[in-house]
């Protein structure tokens, strides 16, 4: 059965773990960088601001980021070689419990110790723990995913969303010579949704970005 966590005014369902054999997991870092911006007052301008800060990917915006791989503290892994993620959805009819199931297109993920490890860091001042998961995630506000699913899955099967695809490097803002051309593809797909077509602060860097209103 799924268990329920209880945030403010909100409601977080989380099922418990399957094996997903999706078309392609995309493996996102807990956001490094808190994106300030003082002269805005809402949530809803910082954001439009973040989309606006990641249409450009600057050399000195490249963090360290976290691998996956069998010395990182923060990488669950089973006795089968698997690893363990998380996705943030509003489709709880499509994880089946305690099986194994193939989902179609992409799923945007975390790992499970790295949300533990940014709680335990930020705990104390996230005042909207919803708002907080949407968007270390890259929703945007009141995007309307209250389901958080874990699964395991075969590391081979996870690319980063990014510029270095690999989840064992780190990262540069130009693509490698050897990039597979159905991500190229995707991948600036991806860019026209996010910045054209829709409103997503995608960094293309390997990380999301906490948004924080204030100086």
């Amino acid at each position: 059965m799924s268990t329920e966590s209880k945030l403010p005014n909100r409601r977080i369902e989380k099922s418990r773990c399957f094996w997903a054999i999706p078309a392609l997991v995309l493996l996102m870092a807990v956001s490094v960088l808190w994106f300030t911006n003082s002269r805005q007052d809402t949530t809803q301008n910082l954001y439009t601001a973040a989309v606006a800060d990641a249409v450009t990917a600057d050399t000195d915006e490249i963090e360290p980021l976290v691998t996956l791989t069998r010395d990182s503290p923060l990488t669950t892994w089973d006795e089968q070689g698997r690893v363990l993620l998380l996705s943030w959805h509003r489709h709880p009819e499509r994880y089946i419990q305690d099986g194994e199931i193939s989902l179609a297109g992409s799923i945007w993920s975390l790992r499970d110790k790295e949300i533990a490890a940014w709680y335990g860091e930020n705990k104390s001042g996230v005042p909207d723990w919803y708002l907080g998961l949407e968007q270390l995630f890259g929703l945007p506000p009141e995007a309307g995913y209250p389901h958080v699913s874990g699964f395991w899955v075969n590391p081979n099967k996870v690319t980063r969303p990014a510029y270095v695809t690999d989840i064992t490097e780190q990262m540069q803002n130009t693509f490698q010579s050897d990039i597979d051309p159905d991500f190229k593809a995707w991948f600036e797909e991806n860019t026209t949704y996010s910045y054209e077509e829709s409103a997503y602060p995608w960094t293309r860097l390997g990380y999301g970005l906490y948004l924080r209103l204030g100086g």
